[in-house]
C-alpha cells in the first residue's frame, strides 16, 4: 500500500477513535528544532492521532531550513512503548491494520532518516519496540544513566514493521541485530546505538554534543547530511514491511497482543 493512501486511511479512521491525550509537539528555532513526543500516562505510546502529527512534523522539518533536530520524550520512564494497539486494534481491526501500519510509518520514519539536517534522540529509559524503530531512524543517540532499548516484536509474534530491522543492521551489524530480534531482550544503552552518555543533566549533554555541530555553517551539516544519505545502501523497506504484515494477523501475535 502506498504510503499517503495508508495515512489517509489512518484519517478517515481518526473521528471515529476515543479521544485520546498524547500530542506530537514540533518547535522550529532558527537552526535547533525539537520534536516532543508527549503521552506520559501511556507510556510515550503513539496512537493514531500522534502518527498523524508525526507526519506532519517530517513535512514541516522537510521544508525547514534549519541545521539540527532533537527528538524527545515526556515520558521519564519510557522513552516511547511503540504504536497504541488498543487505539490500532479500534482503527484498523483485522489483517489490513498490518498494512496500514507498517505501509505508514515506515514510510515516516524513513522520510525522518532523510531529512537534510542532523538528528539527534534525547533518550531517557526504556525505547521498545516502535520506540526502539524510531532510534535507530535518527543519526545519533545521547543516552541517560536509565536508558534501555527493547525490540520486542518477537515477543508479540511480530517482526519489525517501521524499517528498524534494516536501519538496526546498519548500526550494530548483522549478528548484533539478529542477537536483539532474536531474543528481544531488554539491554542498557551501549555500543554504536549511543554516541554519548549523559553522566549528570541530559540536557545538558544533548547541548554540549550539539555544540560542534552547531559551530559550523548550516550549509555544511546539510550539505554532509545529503552526501551520506546519499551514499548509503538503503535497507530493503519494502521486504521488512511484507515480513510485519504476514505476522500482523497471524495466530503467534493474536495470541500475544494486549
Amino acid at each position: 500500500m502506498r504510503a499517503d493512501l495508508a495515512l489517509e486511511r489512518l484519517r478517515e479512521r481518526l473521528p471515529s477513535l476515543p479521544p485520546r491525550a498524547g500530542r506530537v509537539h514540533l518547535e522550529l528555532g532558527d537552526r535547533l528544532a525539537t520534536l516532543t513526543l508527549d503521552n506520559p500516562g501511556e507510556r510515550g505510546a503513539i496512537t493514531v492521532a500522534m502518527m498523524l502529527q508525526l507526519a506532519e512534523a517530517v513535512a514541516a522539518l522537510e521544508a525547514w531550513g534549519g541545521a539540527a533536530l532533537v527528538v524527545r520524550s515526556t515520558c521519564s520512564r519510557v522513552f516511547c512503548a511503540g504504536a497504541h494497539l488498543g487505539d490500532l486494534g479500534l482503527a484498523l481491526p483485522g489483517e489490513e491494520g498490518g498494512e496500514v501500519l507498517s505501509s505508514a510509518m515506515g514510510a515516516v520514519l524513513d522520510r525522518l532518516w532523510r531529512l537534510p539536517i542532523l538528528t539527534v534522540g534525547r533518550w531517557e529509559g526504556l525505547a521498545v519496540g516502535g520506540g526502539a524503530e524510531l532510534l535507530t531512524a535518527l543519526d545519533h543517540r545521547v543516552a541517560g544513566p536509565r536508558a534501555t532499548i527493547r525490540f520486542v516484536h518477537g515477543a508479540l509474534g511480530l517482526s519489525p514493521g517501521w524499517g528498524g530491522a534494516g536501519r538496526l543492521a546498519a548500526l550494530v551489524g548483522r549478528s548484533g541485530a539478529l542477537r536483539l530480534l532474536s531474543t528481544a531482550a531488554t539491554v542498557p544503552a551501549a555500543g554504536p546505538l549511543v554516541d554519548a552518555h549523559a553522566e549528570g543533566d541530559l540536557d545538558q549533554a544533548v547541548a554540549a554534543f550539539l555544540a560542534p555541530v552547531l559551530a559550523l555553517p548550516d550549509a555544511s551539516i546539510r550539505g554532509a547530511k545529503r552526501a551520506v544519505v546519499g551514499a548509503m545502501h538503503r535497507p530493503d523497506q519494502p521486504g521488512e514491511a511484507q515480513v510485519f504484515q504476514s505476522l500482523w494477523w497471524g495466530p503467534d501475535h493474536l495470541a500475544r497482543r494486549p
